[in-house]
């Protein structure tokens, strides 16, 4: 027979195993959601950690052929120095 137009559908009881198994996929999908944006964010922290390095690596050498430079100019200094005695 089936309902009839006049009568109001009556819903089931509400259990908090009912509320939480209607929950279940919003939470799911919410979770996904946030692990996914967390490895995106992730990425572009360590990419950002990368270009630091990298930046970081060439001023280190530069430094270093910098007091390279200045350590043969110094040589050459005492040299001319030692020989003008």
């Amino acid at each position: 027979m089936g309902p009839c137009p006049d009568q109001p559908i009556v819903d089931e009881p509400k259990t908090v195993s009912g509320l939480f198994a209607a929950s279940l996929p919003a939470a799911l999908a919410a979770g996904m959601f946030a692990i996914g944006a967390l490895l995106v964010s992730m990425q572009v922290q360590a990419a950002r950690i990368e270009a630091t390095v990298q930046t970081t690596a060439a001023a280190v050498q530069d430094l270093k052929n910098d007091a390279r430079a200045q350590l043969a100019d110094l040589d050459k200094r005492v040299r001319v120095l030692e020989i003008q005695k």
